[in-house]
């Protein structure tokens, strides 16, 4: 195992009683893991018992945030992917990094939280820095078994919250993946992006 030693650098914010640091190249921040479902083919469905997320999660009628809709506002109807999609009867639930070529309703155009690993940031980092932080580099480190995961940084979620990320990446970490009941509230991953540099296959998405 190659131990890597990030420069911590200024203190940038805090969030949930966690210091943000910026090094000028990196940001960091060590914080639980919650499990982000979102983009998921599997993880929304009218009967809860074969989704993996509650559908309560993504919101209710006239307000939805983890499904997508019709009208691609909160108080459309939600989308239910087709038989030609990956889970026909699903939801498509959207993520905030969007592959374009693809409609808002057809669930490519998301990241699949089973299969891609991807953090998410509070709204407010992508302001913070000038690097692009959405679809940039992030590492994941969990500080107590020493496995590491890299992938993107893919969603965003509320600015009151920090230390989340896809069921794929809970999965390389040795974390309890289920959206459900998954997770760790222990504050030992480390979470370190760099911010403007770009993953293979995708791109930065500016605030």
């Amino acid at each position: 195992m190659i131990n890597i030693t990030i420069p911590q650098g200024e203190i940038l914010t805090e969030i949930e009683g966690v210091e943000v640091y910026w090094s000028g190249i990196f940001m960091s921040y060590t914080a639980k893991m919650s499990i982000d479902g979102d983009g998921g083919y599997r993880t929304y469905h009218e009967n809860d018992d074969v989704a993996l997320d509650y559908l309560a999660n993504a919101g209710y009628p006239g307000n939805w945030w983890g499904v997508a809709t019709d009208t691609g506002e909160g108080d459309g109807d939600p989308v239910y992917q087709k038989s030609s999609d990956p889970c026909p009867g699903y939801f498509v639930s959207p993520t905030a990094y969007e592959h374009t070529d693809y409609a808002h309703t057809d669930p490519r155009r998301y990241l699949d939280s089973e299969s891609v690993i991807f953090s998410v940031t509070p709204p407010q980092l992508r302001q913070l820095v000038g690097p692009v932080v959405l679809g940039c580099r992030v590492r994941m480190e969990n500080l107590e078994n020493g496995l590491v995961a890299w992938g993107l940084v893919g969603d965003v979620g509320p600015k009151d919250k920090l230390g989340e990320a896809s069921i794929a990446a809970a999965e390389v970490l040795g974390i309890p993946s289920s959206p459900k009941n998954g997770g760790t509230s222990e504050r030992k991953i480390l979470y370190t992006l760099i911010p403007g540099l770009k993953v293979p296959g995708y791109e930065l998405k500016p605030a």
